[in-house]
């Protein structure tokens, strides 16, 4: 009788053992521990298959896409109303009418490429932050986890000691890394 209560013990550990096992398997700390052991062997696609680069850069370059989005039809709609108000007024030459028309038109692209320009060099700078701070990436540097809905809001420590928040999402049954939110002093 003891010994089928010893084996009967020993079963349920062991089940418990693999439960837990896989359950950290499926956790965010696992993601995080994957990441770090990537990171100081600059293992590129374990990094790939647990940092989601493309949703980071997205989420950190929305608000400028936006605010370009706006600036671009508001400068469309301010030319569309300068060409009405140069047809309106008095002009001696139909020609000097479409060389003002097409300065204005140039002067919205030169500005428009220069707020594409200023898009590109913001994603540039989002991925090479992004790449840096997973490339020396300690996972001891986790500063706390916590919950927030379907995704965890985990504090790490950077190498200069800026603590950057970052969100990870289950997606695909495995944990990753799809946000990074800028302290204030990145920000401006």
């Amino acid at each position: 009788m003891k010994l089928l209560s010893l084996i009967v013990m020993l079963c349920g550990f062991l089940i418990a053992g693999i439960a837990g096992y896989q359950y950290y398997l499926h956790s965010p700390t696992y993601a995080l521990h994957q990441i770090s052991d990537a990171a100081e062997r600059q293992d590129q696609i374990t990094l790939a298959k647990y940092i989601d680069f493309d949703s980071i850069v997205a989420n950190l370059t929305e608000p400028l896409e936006t605010a370009e989005e706006s600036y671009e039809k508001r400068a469309q709609e301010e030319t569309a109303e300068a060409k009405v108000r140069m047809r309106n007024s008095t002009a001696a030459d139909d020609r000097i009418e479409k060389m003002k028309e097409s300065e204005l038109d140039l002067e919205f692209q030169r500005v428009k490429i220069g707020q594409q320009a200023k898009l590109f060099t913001l994603r540039m700078e989002a991925i090479s932050m992004t790449r840096n701070l997973f490339a020396h990436f300690d996972s001891c540097q986790i500063m706390n986890i916590a919950p927030r809905g379907d995704t965890y809001r985990i504090r790490i420590k950077d190498k200069t000691g800026t603590i950057v928040p970052i969100i990870m999402s289950l997606e695909h049954k495995a944990w990753h890394v799809t946000q990074i939110e800028l302290p204030e002093n990145i920000k401006n």
